[in-house]
C-alpha cells in the first residue's frame, strides 16, 4: 500500500482495493495503534475518521506515527 499526503488530500493506492483518497479538512479524528510486535519492529495502523462518520483504517504502515503528525500538521 502506498499513502501520500498533499496540502488538501491524503491518497492511498491499495492493489486490492484501488485508490481512495480523503479531504483533510473532512477528517475529524486520527489514531495510531501499532500493536505488540508493531510497537517493536516500527509497524502499525492508523484509523481515520471522517465528518460523515466514515471510517478508514489504514494497516501495515511503516511508523504510522509519523503520518499522524503529518496529518495533524497539514490540518
Amino acid at each position: 500500500m502506498r499513502v501520500a499526503l498533499t496540502p488538501k488530500r491524503l491518497l492511498c493506492d491499495d492493489l486490492l482495493f484501488g485508490s481512495y483518497s480523503l479531504d483533510l479538512g473532512k477528517i475529524e479524528s486520527v489514531k495510531c495503534e501499532p500493536g505488540f510486535f508493531g510497537g517493536l519492529f516500527g509497524y502499525g495502523k492508523i484509523i481515520l475518521t471522517a465528518s460523515s462518520s466514515h471510517r478508514l483504517v489504514i494497516s501495515n504502515l511503516r511508523r504510522p506515527h509519523i503520518l499522524e503528525q503529518e496529518i495533524f500538521a497539514a490540518k
